[in-house]
């Protein structure tokens, strides 16, 4: 019994695997264009709060002097 389980989940894995190949090749173009997306943005928010940052800093330097 316990050796069917081990055939049945291999067969699942196999079936998940072909399924998502399948998703990925069907829409590469279209997960490369979010995945684009998605770092341009990531790179804005982190560039915005480093900016951040050095005018809080320059501010609290310029209150001291």
């Amino acid at each position: 019994m316990t050796n069917l389980r081990g055939w049945s989940a291999l067969l699942v894995g196999a079936m998940l695997g072909a399924a998502a190949t399948i998703y990925y090749m069907n829409n590469e173009q279209g997960m490369k264009t979010q995945y684009r997306r998605v770092r341009a943005k990531s790179r804005r928010v982190v560039d915005d709060l480093i900016n951040g940052q050095d005018e809080d800093i320059n501010e609290m330097l310029r209150g001291q002097g």
